[in-house]
């Protein structure tokens, strides 16, 4: 889940792009039609992730960010330098790798940068 809304309303949506600030994790599904209009995230724990596709190895230890919907990738595989720090200060950081992965690969992600 990321932020999404404007002004002083907070409002999750579904993650689509390393451009978004990272919200958590939703605790449950969410059907649109079922008349809530709230959800609980985890911000904190262990959780599967799956990978990009176009990442190379993933060590244990490196940072994650939101890559595509459902989809991370390390902060490493972001490009430049200015890009990398861009994406850490908006919150588009997850958490860290607790595995070594592969492209495509489901490892154990720890959120939080601690």
């Amino acid at each position: 889940m990321v932020f999404s809304g404007a002004d002083l309303v907070r409002q999750v949506d579904n993650s689509s792009g390393p451009d978004m600030a990272f919200a958590g994790v939703a605790a449950h599904d969410k059907v649109a039609s079922d008349g809530s209009t709230r959800i609980t995230c985890y911000t904190n724990g262990i959780f599967d992730m799956k990978f990009d596709e176009t990442v190379g190895t993933t060590y244990q230890g490196e940072m994650v960010m939101i890559s595509g919907t459902n989809i991370v990738a390390t902060l490493a595989n972001a490009g430049a330098d200015a890009a990398k720090i861009g994406y850490l200060v908006s919150g588009c950081v997850v958490g860290r790798a607790l595995e070594v992965a592969s492209a495509s690969e489901v490892v154990a992600v720890k959120l939080g940068l601690i």
